[in-house]
């Protein structure tokens, strides 16, 4: 179930509010690279993959439908993108 901060978040970024964004990404960018470095063994090629997620998340906000967790959600994009 999402936190009343995920969905604050969600909501936000639905919306085009770039601070909700940006906490989005402060909050999960580093651990999502560290998991993407484990998968790709290249820093560089983990903190692009990282990078394409939040872009693809701004650039079509309506594409994030999170019903559980955001964690698991923006992990389970890492995992299918690496």
């Amino acid at each position: 179930m999402l936190s009343e901060t995920e969905k604050y978040l969600i909501e936000s970024i639905h919306k085009g509010d770039y601070r909700a964004f940006e906490m989005l990404f402060q909050t999960y960018y580093a651990g999502l690279c560290a998991l993407g470095r484990s998968m790709v063994h290249s820093e560089e090629t983990a903190e692009d993959l990282v990078s394409d997620i939040f872009v693809k998340i701004w650039e079509h906000p309506e594409n994030l439908f999170v019903t559980q967790s955001l964690k698991g959600y923006l992990i389970r994009c890492v995992r299918n993108a690496g």
